[in-house]
């Protein structure tokens, strides 16, 4: 079975969402659960009972995952989308162009100097970490990483024809964003903040560029657009 990249339609917001209301609402049942553990136990507490949780497995897995939310992988995303069409990887950048000046005026403006866990429980005696794995101990609110990958993710997932691929993309940018808390590099809030922030970007972003898309930006490296096959 192989992966089938979609022609946008010029749908309304309201319609867009309709279509994917299985997935919003499943992630909608996510952040809210996520949000009452965290009103319950707080911030600390609920990161401390999800750190309990460790094998060696998932933690060389999560190590590997959690590369998906990582520039070279936006980039990775850009060179593909070339290939398809050249709107689609312009569309990318925007995305995370937005996603990353959102999330950097959030860490830096509006919450500097947050804690993550590695600072925020000081001695780590709490808190298991991997060994010689590097963590970061400040600007943790949001998480990039959990927006970069929804903002890549969620893309895909509107782009894509086969709904099995819709929730393969879907699964795939909640398990980046968790690797983060895995990892004790963010707490659970960070990552329900950044998935938010590059989820919203990637529907609002993709619904006005299926609505103004040129003509000219259907090309890509690969093939050029009927009209200009009609110029021949």
């Amino acid at each position: 079975m192989s992966e089938k990249i979609s022609s946008p339609e010029k749908k309304t917001f309201i319609q867009l969402l309709h279509e994917n209301r299985v997935i919003l609402f499943s992630y909608l049942a996510l952040i809210t659960f996520a949000l009452i553990e965290l009103a319950v136990h707080g911030k600390g507490n609920i990161h401390l009972i999800i750190n309990q949780w460790h094998t060696p497995f998932l933690d060389a897995a999560f190590i590997v995952i959690t590369q998906f939310g990582n520039g070279w992988m936006v980039l990775l995303i850009f060179i593909l989308l070339l290939f398809i069409r050249y709107g689609y990887a312009l569309l990318h950048l925007a995305i995370q162009l937005t996603i990353t000046l959102v999330v950097q005026f959030s860490k830096h403006v509006l919450f500097p100097g947050t804690l993550r866990p590695s600072a925020f429980f000081g001695d780590h005696s709490s808190l298991y970490t991997i060994k010689g794995y590097p963590l970061h101990h400040y600007f943790s609110f949001p998480s990039g990483h959990a927006a970069t990958a929804f903002g890549i993710f969620i893309l895909l997932l509107l782009l894509s024809r086969r709904q099995v691929f819709r929730y393969l993309w879907f699964l795939t940018a909640i398990i980046t964003a968790w690797s983060r808390v895995y990892l004790s590099q963010h707490f659970l809030g960070d990552i329900v903040a950044g998935s938010v922030i590059g989820l919203t970007t990637a529907f609002i972003l993709y619904h006005f560029y299926a609505r103004w898309e040129s003509v000219s930006l259907r090309n890509s490296i690969i093939k050029r657009s009927e009209k200009d096959h009609a110029k021949d």
